[in-house]
């Protein structure tokens, strides 16, 4: 985020486009950004500067708003804004996460390992487990006669109604189901799931890694 004084000028549009020369009067530093206090040709605005990287994870509405004077009417508008991690994976054996990610088939019985890791916007890695949801859906049905792929299985995050079986693999609130196991590598900051397909039913599946800041990673694979 730039660097601001008091006495500084800046740029600011407003409502309807029209772009003016402001002078910095105030300047607060709040948790998650810097608000500050601009004057022009007589009138007074208040300037929020967001910084992702202190605000809190997860969707969020700004709001501006400006009250209006002799010349211009009041306004207001919001925009959403998300504040995510930087996810990196899914590693070998798995395919990296994404819309057209297939990992392959697995025998049933055996552990499939998935791995990750979770960046900040400053590159810190994060090491607390309860970051992560992972769920398994399926069994999904084929796409012409094959197993689809993420883009073509709705996900399981914020949805109220769900097509498809869904068991979860580990919850921050259950731990991890059964056989399963979820923990964190010290070496290297990886998440890393063993999950155990015994109780499973052959079929194609999506594995499907919910991060509480919102986002969705995922890779499909069949079981047989």
């Amino acid at each position: 985020m730039p660097k601001y004084k008091v006495g500084d000028h800046v740029l600011v549009r407003l409502s309807g486009g029209r772009i003016v020369e402001a002078t910095i009067k105030a300047i607060v530093d709040m948790t998650d950004g810097t608000r500050l206090q601009v004057s022009f040709g007589g009138e007074t605005a208040l300037i929020y500067l967001w910084q992702v990287g202190k605000s809190v994870l997860g969707t969020r509405t700004l709001t501006a708003t400006y009250a209006g004077d002799a010349n211009f009417s009041g306004s207001s508008g919001t925009k959403n804004q998300q504040v995510i991690f930087k996810f990196a994976g899914f590693y070998s054996p798995l395919s990296a996460a994404g819309d057209s990610s297939y990992s392959g088939s697995y025998n049933i019985g055996k552990s499939v390992t998935a791995k990750w890791n979770l960046q900040d916007d400053s590159g810190t890695y994060l090491g607390y487990l309860n970051a992560n949801s992972v769920l398994a859906v399926g069994p999904v049905p084929s796409v012409n006669g094959v197993c689809p792929v993420p883009s073509q299985v709705p996900k399981v995050l914020n949805s109220t109604r769900y097509p498809c079986p869904v068991a979860t693999l580990y919850s921050p609130t259950t731990g991890a189901k059964g056989n399963t196991t979820f923990r964190i590598a010290s070496s290297n900051n990886q998440f890393i799931l063993n999950w155990d397909t015994t109780p499973f039913t052959a079929g194609g599946y999506v594995l499907e890694v919910d991060q509480d800041s919102g986002q969705a990673e995922s890779t499909a694979l069949q079981l047989h």
